[in-house]
């Protein structure tokens, strides 16, 4: 009797924190490539590497509580693994907690912009070698697909024929790469966008402004920029657009970018291609970036591909080929103006 009393206990309290957990779901990615890269210098001169490359691999864990009257509480604490070992520490991804009811969503932390997630609804190479957010990032600052820190935002529930919106507003971060963040609740940015989902389509458009930018000591500035996206799936084809035009600070230049994809279904193949173009306020400073993959779906969760990307630069341009998710491949990371970095990447993906 005694034995059977304390098998109970001990199962009980075993049983306890899975009870606790229970409304809690771990997920995540993981998703390596072998890169060559190539890097062709304004004089001409070829340089190339190969390596093993980590890109936005990620575990998570999310869940919610019923709170009674159609309202819920809802929690998401997501980070960043370096696959490959480069360095043991976790980097903070998505990581909030909300509300969310038939009112909407409201939620407090760290989260991508409105203006991000437009862009990631229409991008065929999500991490891949010629993402287009390589093309994206400012002049003095870390670009227009953040993941804010100090954010709260609001999601609308979907009303009308298929709209909602989104908005953000970040209290405090850091968005000129150039200049340390202080704590003093003053670089501040607002990002909103209005989405329309309707049968095969998807259009969206985003503005986002970022203020107290410090361009030179004591002195701060604003910028912003307006995005539009979009995308149409008849049948086994997607085909995506996107604009993006950014006003600038003052010193600096203003700059827009433009682009075209489309990708084919062909039972568990996909073949895709984008192209886009960056323009310049400053002379001879133009880019563009093109990217071809085939991806071979094992299942749903599994994804192997091959991958070709190129960004040709003009002599006062250096935007990446493998910036925005891919992690380091070498100098064709941050290249040298004129250099005209390029690669071919075999990765594979697994979602869990």
């Amino acid at each position: 009797m005694n034995k059977t009393l304390i098998a109970m206990a001990v199962a009980g309290v075993m049983a306890a924190p899975t009870a606790a957990m229970a409304d809690a779901t771990v997920y995540g990615k993981v998703h390596v490539s072998v890169d060559f890269m190539s890097y062709d210098s304004a004089s001409n001169t070829p340089e190339d590497n190969t390596v093993l490359s980590t890109n936005s691999s990620r575990i998570g864990f999310k869940g919610s509580e019923d709170l009674g009257g159609g309202m819920k509480a809802i929690w998401k604490l997501e980070s960043g693994i370096a696959v490959d070992g480069e360095t043991g520490t976790l980097k903070a991804r998505n990581r909030y907690v909300g509300l969310s009811g038939g009112w909407g969503t409201l939620l407090g932390g760290i989260h991508d912009t409105p203006m991000k997630s437009i862009g990631r609804k229409v991008e065929l190479f999500p991490e891949y070698l010629g993402d287009h957010r390589n093309l994206m990032g400012g002049n003095t600052t870390a670009g227009w697909d953040l993941r804010t820190k100090n954010t709260l935002a609001y999601v609308s529930p979907k009303f009308g024929q298929g709209f909602g919106f989104s908005a953000a507003y970040v209290f405090d971060h850091e968005v000129d790469a150039n200049v340390a963040e202080t704590d003093d609740n003053n670089q501040t940015a607002l990002s909103a966008n209005v989405t329309w989902t309707s049968g095969n389509w998807f259009v969206g458009a985003a503005y986002e402004s970022h203020d107290r930018i410090t361009v030179a000591p004591s002195t701060t500035e604003s910028e912003s920029a307006i995005r539009v996206s979009a995308a149409w799936t008849p049948g086994a084809w997607k085909v995506i657009g996107l604009y993006h035009t950014v006003s600038a600070v003052a010193g600096t230049n203003d700059y827009s970018v433009a682009g075209l994809g489309a990708a084919y279904k062909m039972g568990k193949n996909v073949i895709k291609a984008q192209y886009y173009m960056r323009s310049s306020d400053i002379a001879d400073a133009d880019s563009t970036l093109a990217a071809v993959a085939w991806d071979y779906k094992f299942s749903k969760r599994t994804t192997a591909y091959i991958a070709y990307a190129v960004t040709d630069n003009d002599n006062n341009a250096n935007r990446s080929v493998n910036s925005g998710g891919h992690s380091d491949s070498g100098d064709a990371h941050s290249p040298s103006n004129g250099e005209d970095p390029s690669g071919i990447s075999i990765g594979m993906i697994h979602n869990f």
